[in-house]
Formats: structure tokens, sequence, C-alpha cells
């Protein structure tokens, strides 16, 4: 890499960055092993995503069809809290919790 001189003499080359704490500190195995584990860990995760996430659009059309509301039971926990559920054409479009169920109360 070339430097501009000053005065006509070449000033030494600056480490800056991660590279320079590595040289002038030295590395154990440990540092090394930590280092490499994250840098494959986020090109595997590049590499996982490369061309599969892709910008989400909004629908333009309307609801078609009745609307249905179905009583429903929460799978996220193992409780059993009642949902009230929208559901138009087999989807899901929405939820709302149940009021008058004994676990959740409405919650």
């Amino acid at each position: 890499m070339l430097r501009k001189k000053t005065n006509g003499v070449a000033r030494s080359a600056q480490q800056t960055g991660i590279m320079s704490d590595v040289a002038r500190s030295g590395m154990d195995r440990r540092a090394f092993l930590r280092g490499s584990g994250l840098a494959i860990g986020g090109l595997s995760a590049i590499a996982a995503t490369a061309g599969s996430v892709q910008q989400a659009s909004a629908a333009t059309a309307a609801v078609s069809g009745k609307m249905e509301v179905k009583k429903s039971v929460c799978t996220h926990c193992s409780v059993g809290c009642t949902v009230i559920a929208e559901v138009s054409d087999g989807v899901w479009l929405g939820q709302e919790p149940g009021w008058d169920s004994p676990f959740n109360l409405g919650a």
C-alpha cells in the first residue's frame, strides 16, 4: 500500500482494528477457538439464508367470503387458554382472548 510521504520520509504503517490487537497481544488457544467459532457461525447463518429472504408484500384484496368466529385453544404453552379466532376461507385472520375462559379470564 502506498503511503503519503511527509518531509520526504515515509511514515510507518499504522495498524488499526482487531488484527492489530491480535498481533500485539498474541493469541492463545481459547481466543482462537472463540474467534473461529464466531466466524463459522456467522458464515453458516449467511449461507443458510442466502437467497431465501425476500421482502414481504401486503395483500391488497379484500376478505372474500364469510368471516367466521371460532372458539379454540391456544397451543403456545400447556395452560390451555381460550382464544376466539376470526377465520375466512380456512385462513386465520385474527384472534382475541376468550373472556369466559376459566384459565386465563381473558388475559
